[in-house]
């Protein structure tokens, strides 16, 4: 599935700029950046859409589900054009997600000893010999 969302994402981007497979790096560099800068502004967007006073009452706040997943998405177009711009692949992004959860999941470890009773003996294996 990621495979197909880079490949689509992919034809969005030369859409905007048919060459982008052949811009320099400090053009690549700017377009991250401005991706980053999106990614930014996207997330606050996010973040309006939940309650986050803790001095306020929450009991008659309604989530707009579906506004949220669409602003999540839009943070997703532009995590997926960095990714495209780096030329990094489905199995690049697999493999470098799998090992920072096994990290993630080593460091609760870490903290919270007692999360061990939730693994199963395989997992926390996995998680154990992660460097």
């Amino acid at each position: 599935m990621l495979k197909q969302l880079l490949r689509n994402q992919t034809q969005l981007i030369q859409m905007l700029n048919p060459n982008f497979k052949t811009m320099g790096k400090e053009k690549k560099y700017d377009w991250m950046n401005v991706c980053l800068t999106a990614i930014s502004s996207e997330a606050e967007e996010c973040r309006r859409h939940l309650p986050w006073k803790p001095w306020k009452s929450y009991k008659k706040f309604a989530l707009d589900k579906d506004e949220l997943v669409e602003e999540t998405i839009d943070l997703f177009h532009f995590l997926l054009e960095i990714w495209i711009l780096l030329d990094v692949n489905e199995e690049d992004i697999m493999a470098v997600y799998e090992y920072k959860r096994l990290v993630n999941m080593k460091r609760w470890l870490n903290d919270f000893p007692e999360l061990r009773k939730h693994m199963g003996s395989k997992l926390l294996k996995e998680v154990e010999d992660v460097k």
